[in-house]
């Protein structure tokens, strides 16, 4: 893929920058010992943005006891969860004609790539996070951008061999090498912006095995997020889900019993995440 088209249409598109005061407070909540007094005054900056983590807050997801101040809201929620708070509240703002269907994806995703960081312990929770969060995010503006980019959306969000041709002949670019810009620019780790890139290849495109194995997470992250919407799965020794499958399993260092384990606990979950959903799905494997 040419970067300097992908740059280009990245421009045309009209991609603002991350504001200034998000990537202020995403560089200070990723310092070892970063400083609650600062993150508060950051958004504190931002009378918006301080009302939606404050409605998040005393959401009944994380309890429902009241919620005042920035602070409380830092001290109740930990610094993990209000970290990935602000990137999503700021990429929605940015992606925010994008339907509830790409929205309710990209954080399922989001949320079961912490889980299985956490299990394989391969990467931060946090980190995974952002990648399943930011993975497809150029999706929504090439639809903005390019009406006809409809015909091809089926394939992009697929794992088909020529899913990125089909894209180019479209756009002349695909959602991998734009999504991958826009989290460089938004100064997201090298890791997330060069799986982003390469998440539709085989692992043998890519030499860094951090790469490798954060790929390995949104492939199996992704299959899980399906199965909670298409709400029936099968995990056996021969399931093959696209051409993945075995090299997915390798990289993580799981089998396919670890598959159903996962997804019984992430169905679990994410319908805790979002229990106002019609996708509510049982939690058990059928």
């Amino acid at each position: 893929m040419d970067i300097k088209r992908a740059e280009e249409l990245v421009k045309g598109i009209g991609i603002p920058s991350q504001m200034g005061i998000v990537i202020a407070i995403n560089e200070e909540t990723s310092r070892p010992n970063p400083n609650f007094g600062r993150i508060s005054d950051l958004i504190g900056q931002d009378v918006g943005l301080a009302a939606k983590v404050l409605k998040i807050a005393n959401s009944p997801f994380f309890g429902g006891r009241p919620v005042d101040s920035i602070h409380q809201a830092l001290n109740m929620m930990g610094m993990s969860n209000f970290s990935n708070v602000i990137m999503s509240s700021a990429l929605r703002d940015v992606c925010g004609d994008a339907d509830d269907s790409f929205w309710s994806h990209s954080m399922f995703v989001a949320k079961i790539s912490a889980y299985i960081a956490k299990k394989t312990q391969l990467t931060t929770e946090n980190q995974a996070y952002l990648l399943g969060l930011f993975h497809d995010c150029a999706i929504p503006l090439l639809l903005k951008k390019f009406p006809n980019y409809k015909q091809v959306l089926d394939t992009a969000i697929g794992y088909s061999f020529d899913s990125m041709e089909k894209e180019e002949a479209v756009v002349q670019s695909d959602h991998c090498t734009v999504g991958g810009l826009i989290a460089k620019s938004w100064k997201l780790p090298d890791v997330i912006y060069q799986t982003i890139q390469a998440h539709h290849n085989d692992k043998a495109s890519h030499k860094d095995p951090a790469v490798v194995k954060a790929m390995a997470i949104l492939v199996l992250s992704e299959y899980i997020a399906g199965c909670y919407v298409i709400e029936s799965f099968k995990v056996d020794s021969d399931h093959n889900w696209g051409s993945r499958y075995k090299e997915t399993l390798a990289e993580l260092s799981i089998d396919a019993d670890d598959v159903k384990d996962f997804m019984e606990d992430t169905f679990e979950l994410l319908n805790k995440m979002n229990p106002f959903s019609m996708m509510k799905k049982s939690s058990k494997a059928k």
